[in-house]
Formats: structure tokens, sequence, C-alpha cells
């Protein structure tokens, strides 16, 4: 993050995005931190200046009751759709994101209490946050949110393999999914677990046997969603989460 901090900052500056203001560590600081030095990290820990964004995040806006309105599915299309634009900014300048989860989608202002002031105000508000986990295509990868990224990513971090923008599109997918269903039900997500805590551990055949599992439960999932979810929001969530990344549409293509 710190090799590509000038660059992060400059696509931080599309409107899409939760902008960065400065990527702040005192190198010095930071060998020591690598060397295990936990009390320089707590002193000195490097810092992320960012926006300010004073809607909350989309996972907030789901934890309250204007998820439960008939205007969740027209306001979740509409986060989407904005995300899906950030996301296709960012592929076509050559980096994968690697995070898109619910958590990482704010609001750059307050939307209102009641559903239709929410679906009127967050147009032109969503924001994707947290670039500083944002690496070039093709760049080797150690991050992953098993809840919401595909069994390719956690397979890439354990073989050193590149990030790919179509590990993005699974992501959005995902949160897609959790944000209209209210539902956390990924069947991979405790295979990709173990994945994770025997790769860690040193087991790395048990790790990909993990992954293959993931690939396997989700080539049989079949997504339940609401009756009301429009046509081409169902769309996306089907054609995102497909477990072979060539099926999945880009970025452009969910917009």
């Amino acid at each position: 993050i710190f090799k590509e901090s000038e660059t992060l900052k400059n696509l931080s500056k599309n409107p899409k995005f939760v902008r960065i203001y400065g990527i702040f560590i005192d190198s010095n600081n930071l060998r020591s931190i690598l060397k295990g030095n936990a009390e320089v990290y707590y002193n000195y820990p490097p810092a992320i200046i960012m926006e300010y964004m004073s809607g909350g995040t989309s996972l907030n806006l789901a934890e309250s009751q204007i998820a439960y309105s008939s205007y969740w599915p027209l306001i979740v299309k509409e986060i989407v759709k904005e995300v899906a634009g950030a996301l296709a900014f960012l592929h076509s300048n050559g980096f994968v994101h690697l995070d898109v989860k619910p958590e990482n989608i704010f609001f750059s202002r307050e939307l209102g209490k009641y559903p239709e002031e929410v679906y009127r105000n967050i147009i032109g508000s969503v924001k994707l946050g947290d670039l500083g986990s944002a690496v070039r295509i093709g760049e080797k990868i150690s991050q992953a949110t098993p809840g919401y990224c595909p069994p390719e990513q956690i397979e890439a971090v354990i073989l050193g393999k590149g990030a790919d923008p179509k590990m993005d599109i699974f992501a959005l997918g995902m949160t897609t999914y959790v944000l209209l269903t209210l539902r956390k039900d990924n069947p991979a997500s405790d295979f990709l677990n173990k994945a994770i805590d025997n790769y860690f551990s040193g087991n790395v055949s048990e790790a990909l046997k993990n992954v293959q599992q993931a690939k396997q439960v989700l080539a049989s999932w079949r997504p339940m969603l609401p009756q009301n979810t429009p046509q081409d929001l169902a769309s996306v969530i089907i054609r995102s989460l497909n477990v072979k990344p060539e099926y999945r549409p880009t970025a452009d293509e969910i917009v």
C-alpha cells in the first residue's frame, strides 16, 4: 500500500470512492513492526487519513428498519450500480480492490429515516472505501474475507498467484445477496476459513483441499432471493456468484 500510496490517493479522487488524503508511516518503525515489535505498532501505528462518511455504511443500513421496506430492493440496486461503477474505474486503471463487502460501502451524507427518503438521498452518495486493500492486477495478494471472496482468491493467497478483477465481481455478487436477503449463509465460508487456518498452520495440501470443497458447494448452491427482487438484480447475483470466473460479468456489464 505504501508503494502505491500516491496512485491510490489519485484514484480515490474519483467521486465513487472514499477519498484518501494521506498514508503515513515511519520506515524505521515499519521495519521494527515487521520484526515483531508490537509496542512500536501500538505507539506509532500506520495511518490512512480518509474522507469522513457521515451516512455510515451499507451494513448499518441493512441492520435498520429500512431493510424491511418495499423500497429495499431498489435501494440495493442503486448501491450495487454505484459500487460496480467504482470497480469498473478501478479495474480499467489496473487495480483489484480485493475486499468488497457491506462494511466497505459508505454513504457521504445522512440518508434520512424513511424508506422513500433514503431511496431519494442514496443517489449520488454511495462510495466504495478501503482502497488500502487494492493491488495491481496480477500482483500477489494476501487479502481475503472468506464470507465474501471467491475460492480462487484464497487459492491465490496460498499459491502466490495474482489478483484478478473477477475476484471483485464475485465479492460484489455476494455483497448484493447479503444486502438483499439479510442472510449470511454463504456455503463456502466454513471451508474457506478452514483453508486459511490450515495454510497458516503450514498444511498447504489440506488448505487446497478445503478450497476445492468450497468450489464444489458453490457450484451446486442456488441462492434463494425474495419474490420482489428486480430481474436484473437477480441476474447480477446469479452470474456474479458463478464459481467459474470466466462466466462472471464485468463491472461495466453490471452497471
